[in-house]
Parts: structure tokens; sequence; C-alpha cells
């Protein structure tokens, strides 16, 4: 069973640690919400009517209380914010499409006492291996510049930019590419028996991917409208919706 837990860390530049009494925290996701399981030191809950994609928490009595900054190492470091940390668990049964690796599930926005807080920035790292003639098909990253380095075999790699020009490579060991944020990019493997692998860097833990094939023909779009914005018919339109498994 896939599981995830997630530290919720409330920092403060408060002089003197104080109670706060009933403070809660409130925070936004994408699909992750839907595999809430459990909160630890909070009452939670993502089961508010009418309110999507976000879980709601209460400090528990004795836990209601914030943490005074406090000095540095030495006279000349800065002073340390106080801090408190919570952990949540997600499961992943309720979100059985979910993929961490390409950025679902992080926090979007998170809410102290209903004022917005400040969301540090952020990196990930995503290992992908591509078996012989394997496709990662065209997408976006809506929110993250990509950086490719490839670690074994061979990769043909491209993107198109807002001009409509295709830039593409064939990249072998060490090799690195970089996929401007938002830009439509594919990887390709050539070879016939020879997987490879590579490592992707990227500008945000919460990358967002929107695949294009997927995103077209799988979202519910007119058989119809889908024809006529390919210049093809309806019943090609159905083939490559069966092909995708739409």
């Amino acid at each position: 069973m896939w599981s995830k837990t997630v530290n919720v860390t409330l920092r403060t530049r408060i002089r003197v640690g104080y109670e706060l009494g009933y403070y809660n925290v409130s925070i936004e996701s994408d699909i992750a919400y839907l595999g809430f399981d459990e909160a630890y030191s909070f009452n939670g809950t993502n089961k508010l009517k009418n309110v999507k994609n976000t879980i709601f928490f209460n400090g528990l009595k004795g836990l209601e209380f914030l943490l005074a900054e406090k000095n540095g190492a030495t006279p000349d470091d800065p002073r340390i914010p106080g801090k408190q940390q919570y952990e949540i668990s997600f499961t992943k049964k309720n979100t059985p499409n979910i993929t961490v690796r390409e950025g679902d599930g992080f926090t979007l926005k998170v809410y102290f006492n209903g004022e917005e807080c400040l969301l540090p920035d952020s990196v990930s790292f995503a290992t992908l291996e591509y078996p012989a003639g394997t496709l990662n098909p065209p997408h976006i990253h809506p929110r993250a510049a990509e950086l490719l380095i490839v670690i074994d075999g061979v990769l043909e790699v491209g993107f198109i930019d807002t001009t409509g020009k295709l830039y593409s490579q064939k990249f072998e060991f060490l090799d690195m590419f970089v996929f401007p944020k938002g830009l439509v990019h594919y990887k390709y493997n050539p070879s016939f028996d020879t997987p490879s692998m590579a490592v992707s860097a990227f500008g945000s833990a919460n990358t967002g991917t929107v695949s294009v094939p997927s995103t077209v023909f799988s979202t519910g779009i007119d058989d119809n409208i889908l024809a006529k914005g390919f210049k093809t018919d309806v019943p090609t339109i159905e083939k490559i919706k069966k092909g995708l498994g739409a």
C-alpha cells in the first residue's frame, strides 16, 4: 500500500511563546486531498460540504501553542524562528492516479487562522526509466522548467517553442537538455533492445504535468469538435481514443 507522511511546520517570529487556543490550519492541494488518512496532533478533516481540494485542521488541547524564536549559535548569527511540527498521513486507495514524482499532491496553498502563508521555494528530482522503444508522450509542466541528464543508454528528446518550432536532439551518457516551463516536450528511447535512464531536476516541488494526448482525447471533448480541430473524421478520433484507452 502506497503511503506518504507530510510534515506541517508552523514557524513564528514572536519573542515569547504563547498558547493560541483553537488555532486552525487549512492546506489546499490537488488530488492528494482525497487520500487524506490521519493527522497527528491535529483534528483533521477533508469531508466538509461544498469545499474541494482542502484539508482543515484544529490544534488539539495542550498542543495549541506556538514556540518563540531563539538566538542563533553565536551573537552574530540570525535569530532562529520558533516552530511547531505536526504530521499528516495519506494513502493511495482514494487517489489511484496520483504520481508523486510528477508533482501530484504537493501543497498549493496553506492558511493559518484564515491568513495565507508564504510557501518556501523548492526543487524536485525524478529518476526516469525507459525500456527499449518506449515514449514519454508530449506533455508540459506548467509550473517549472526541467533539466534532463541522461545517465544510461540513449534518448531522443525535443520541445516545441511558442512559434511552433521543434528543437530535438539525440542524447547519450551525461548529455543534458533543458525544457522551458510550460512548453510541450517529449522523450523517446529509440533503441530496440537497450533500456535508458535519465534524471530530471525541476525548479519546483509542484511542477504539475499535463499530458497532451490524454488531455485532448480523454477528457470528454466532443468527437465532432476534435474531428474539426484535427481536420479528420469522427471514426479516426474514435480510433485514437480507443488506442489511449479513453
